[in-house]
């Protein structure tokens, strides 16, 4: 299964966005997200919360689901 971090980094690349202009795009959803937290998510550091790992799904067209299901299979 994708870890957190590629699944960011690699939707942000297909945009060809920037760390910058990714927080800018979630900005305009009203989520204040500086460009160092992307860094770090996409270094696995940290991980963005639910909520806005669907909104960063939404803006990058990243169909979530893929990663949701099998989790849920799981249960």
């Amino acid at each position: 299964m994708p870890q957190i971090k590629d699944i960011i980094a690699n939707n942000r690349k297909k945009k060809k966005w920037s760390q910058i202009e990714l927080s800018r795009e979630l900005e305009k959803e009203g989520l204040s997200i500086d460009h160092k937290i992307i860094s770090k998510w996409e270094r696995g550091i940290s991980e963005p919360g639910a909520s806005v790992f669907l909104q960063l799904c939404t803006i990058t067209h990243f169909f979530a689901w893929n990663i949701i299901f099998p989790v849920l299979l799981c249960l």
